[in-house]
């Protein structure tokens, strides 16, 4: 998810969805098939590529930035012009002020696209490609994305307004991915790492920080691994996985939970694993509310170890404010 640079997350929609690059870290592919699989969007298609010809009917309003395609790569050759020209038709009702974010690891169709439809491209649009890294070596076990030089190439020759998204940032040689920066001209670069526990080659934290004071010398930065906080520096490590932020401060581990709210320190990785599981085994086993001690269907934890159902939750707030 992208967000502007006072951090505040992009609002999505997602005419066209689905990818066919296969890429094994893809957060939206797993998204599909564990928790959407029986949506009316994707019973049918799950993470094929679709075209959704209701979602066009949405207004954008004003003042807003929005990352029309989130849920999949629109801009693959295996969607047609037919329906780019509709999408990008409708992306043209969006007001001055609002900013509309596209990306893709296809930058070449931009190219193509807006040569023949030139009419469609607007000011307020601003269009990015992923760059993992700048090593094809190590990209070409994870993806069957277009290759690297490719995704520069097109972006050098690119008009419009552009970023890049480093994200999910492998290994790479700090010298290149400057000269990338410095050939493409974005207006700011996102840089993400592997939240969703891929096990991705990914760089050291001193080549982390080398990167990211590198680039800030040519152009803006955005941070996207820790929803704004920049990773592996001196302030502290925070990382951010399903339900769970691990931080890294002072020597200490702390280790928060966020489906419940249970903070736990260690000194040690070990002594922090040993506390943990036994949590979550501890949290698992709760499923009944504190307050009715019926099975929680609709609920909240409102507490470390104390989860309520809805209507328990509505009682206390009845008697608090009666």
């Amino acid at each position: 998810m992208f967000a502007d640079k006072k951090g505040k997350r992009d609002r999505t929609c997602n005419p066209q969805t689905g990818c066919r690059f296969d890429c094994s870290y893809c957060w939206a592919r797993k998204y599909v098939e564990k928790r959407l699989q029986h949506s009316m969007k994707y019973i049918e298609c799950l993470f094929d590529p679709a075209f959704h010809p209701d979602v066009l009917d949405k207004c954008f309003g004003k003042d807003n930035t929005w990352f029309i395609g989130s849920m999949g790569d629109m801009w693959g050759n295996w969607v047609t012009d037919e329906k780019l020209v509709r999408i990008l038709t409708w992306c043209g009702k969006a007001h001055e002020s609002t900013t509309l974010r596209f990306c893709t690891k296809n930058p070449l169709r931009y190219i193509d696209f807006f040569t023949k439809y030139p009419h469609l491209l607007k000011d307020n649009y601003i269009f990015g490609a992923t760059i993992e890294t700048n090593r094809e070596d190590i990209v070409r076990r994870w993806s069957k994305a277009p290759p690297i030089t490719d995704r520069v190439s097109a972006m050098k020759k690119f008009v419009g307004r552009k970023f890049l998204a480093f994200e999910p940032l492998m290994d790479c040689d700090i010298e290149k991915m400057i000269e990338i920066v410095k050939q493409v001209k974005p207006e700011y670069v996102y840089i993400g790492m592997d939240t969703g526990g891929n096990n991705l080659p990914e760089p050291t934290p001193d080549k982390i920080r080398e990167l990211i004071g590198a680039i800030k010398e040519l152009t803006g930065v955005r941070l996207k691994a820790t929803d704004g906080q920049e990773p592996h520096t001196d302030k502290g490590e925070a990382w951010r996985r399903d339900n769970m932020v691990l931080v890294r401060k002072d020597g200490m581990r702390i280790w928060i939970h966020t489906r419940c709210g249970l903070a736990i320190k260690a000194k040690t990785d070990e002594q922090l694993s040993e506390r943990i599981l036994s949590h979550l085994k501890r949290c698992a086993e709760i499923t009944k509310c504190y307050g009715c001690k019926k099975t929680v269907k609709r609920g909240r934890w409102v507490a470390p170890y104390t989860l309520m159902c809805d209507g328990c939750i509505r009682k206390q707030r009845r008697k608090k404010t009666g």
